[in-house]
């Protein structure tokens, strides 16, 4: 493909590649297939100059259906862009929108994953029953019913065609340990508190269109549950919770892979420019030891004499290091992130969004990044203003008998709509 420059010079862009990543951070499945082509990052535009993509080029999601997932009945996404930016207040439907993009592509450590990133946990009880049983699943289910099968399909480029559809298996019924009488926490046993379970069936179709079923059950003899059958192949999607962003050693991996690449300046020579361009309080980012024999992402701060730990200067910079190390190793799929805003101070919004929007062109990597904050849309804006046709305001919103819906904004009237007033992105107001 070609990509253009706001002077509208044709410039001959590396076909993207992709690599194989495997960092819970990231909740992540990938393509089998070659490693990211770092060699690019070195041809990152100024801040003020972000290339994009050529009008016409096939976005990794350009329409999606979800269907009883979660607070959504029935939703359709059509003409999604590059940089897909969600608005909306508290509870209506923004980070559950990012995780239902996510959901066709994740595999089940995923799944369990970002739901203990919501707060929940697998009970430790000592009987189990269907309710106890399916209620790990049920937060994903429409009102919380088990009879709501939640469905989500994809449509955009080759690798991210793909659907998946979940239901408990009413013809399969699992008899689960009730525990022991006598136990100072064990109530009183009787015929009614043996319980049963159904397992969950995730039925999938992935990017080759051939189906396939995942069964979830619960293993008596181990206590643990059991995943049996074969999986579709996952995408290269990764999902960034608000709650439970990154661990330092996670990065520093990913950092070290990327650099490993020959090529001349390293890798981590023009990242650690790019990020002093945004924060010109750091420069020289490499991966270093630490207390515990870990080795984690350290850097050079003005005034101290010595490497520090990346994550003990900011959050703000610890955040923007994954993200884009996020889309580097996500070249050709797709980066979701929940509350954007968090941890930068608002005068770096402009530049943080300049390099995501550089990042995401370069590696063909699409972004859906929700936020709260109107300083951060504020700061979007010269964006969407060079690249209309490839940024996307998606306002989630509470319908009238509670139903939840989104609504999909042009580039093209991005700006009309935050200053007209119709979207109010400060949650709760």
């Amino acid at each position: 493909m070609h990509l253009t420059n706001p002077s509208s010079q044709a410039i001959q862009a590396p076909p993207p590649q992709r690599r194989k990543a495997s960092h819970r951070w990231l909740h992540e499945a990938s393509i089998s297939g070659q490693k990211a082509n770092v060699e690019s990052i070195s041809r990152v535009r100024p801040l003020d100059r972000a290339v994009i993509p050529q009008v016409g080029s096939s976005y990794m999601i350009s329409s999606a259906h979800i269907e009883n997932f979660r607070c959504y009945k029935s939703l359709d996404l059509k003409d999604l862009g590059l940089i897909n930016v969600i608005v909306g207040e508290c509870g209506s439907g923004k980070t559950a929108l990012l995780e239902a993009l996510f959901l066709p592509g994740c595999n089940h450590n995923a799944l369990i994953g970002y739901l203990m990133n919501r707060g929940f946990q697998i009970p430790q009880i000592p009987r189990w029953s269907n309710v106890d049983f399916e209620s790990i699943y049920l937060p994903l289910f429409h009102q919380f019913d088990s009879e709501n099968h939640p469905h989500v399909s994809l449509k955009g480029s080759a690798a991210n065609q793909r659907s998946i559809t979940l239901n408990f298996d009413r013809a399969a019924v699992l008899q689960l340990p009730i525990g022991e009488a006598g136990k100072s926490n064990d109530a009183p046993l009787s015929s009614t508190t043996l319980g049963v379970a159904r397992p969950l069936l995730i039925k999938s179709i992935g990017s080759s269109g051939k189906p396939s079923e995942i069964k979830i059950s619960f293993d008596t003899g181990t206590q643990k549950l059991e995943v049996t059958g074969e999986p579709s192949p996952t995408a290269h999607i990764a999902l960034f919770h608000a709650g439970a962003f990154t661990t330092a050693q996670e990065s520093a991996q990913q950092f070290s892979d990327l650099n490993k690449k020959k090529s001349s300046p390293s890798f981590a020579v023009r990242f650690s420019k790019i990020i002093n361009k945004v924060f010109p309080l750091i420069d020289n980012i490499s991966v270093e030891s630490a207390m515990g024999g870990s080795f984690i992402l350290h850097c050079s701060c003005k005034g101290v004499d010595d490497k520090i730990p990346l994550n003990f200067v900011s959050s703000g910079i610890n955040k923007l290091t994954a993200i884009l190390l996020g889309i580097v190793a996500g070249a050709g799929g797709v980066v979701l992130i929940d509350e954007i805003e968090n941890g930068f101070y608002y005068k770096s919004l402009p530049k943080m969004w300049e390099t995501i929007m550089a990042f995401a062109s370069e590696y063909e990597t699409q972004v859906f990044a929700s936020t709260h904050s109107k300083e951060c849309l504020d700061a979007f804006l010269p964006v969407v203003s060079r690249n209309e046709k490839h940024c996307r305001l998606l306002r989630s919103e509470i319908e009238k008998g509670g139903s939840h819906g989104v609504r999909v904004f042009s580039g093209k009237v991005f700006e009309a709509v935050l200053e007209t007033g119709e979207v109010d992105a400060r949650s709760g107001e």
